[in-house]
């Protein structure tokens, strides 16, 4: 890891910023792992599969980034609870694009 870190160092980025690209990189492989097992090898529907495997890939990244990159804690329920609506709101509108783009992926093309 310290390796990693020096390498990136190098090129001008930082610890949290390394830990967010890893992160993200894990959320993706979260993502693409969960719909390749609901969808490919248990066989549930495409759109069933890919709302499931990004609504726990939002998790896991919230989970990750709050935790591991920003190493942020909040000082009560509802300080936790507005920040979880706020970053998961976020990504409804990117989850629907990802929606749709499957359904378009696997219908059309």
């Amino acid at each position: 890891m310290r390796r990693i870190f020096c390498f990136f160092r190098r090129k001008g980025l930082d610890r949290e910023e390394v830990r967010y690209l890893v992160v993200g990189g894990l959320t993706t492989l979260v993502n693409f792992s969960l719909f390749a097992l609901m969808h490919e090898i248990i066989g549930i529907d495409d759109t069933i599969s890919n709302v499931a495997s990004i609504s726990v890939s939002i998790l896991f990244a919230y989970t990750a980034n709050k935790l591991v990159v920003f190493m942020r804690r909040c000082d009560s329920a509802a300080e936790l609870a507005l920040e979880f609506f706020k970053f998961v709101g976020s990504r409804l509108f990117t989850m629907a694009i990802e929606i749709g783009s499957v359904g378009l992926f696997v219908r059309v093309l």
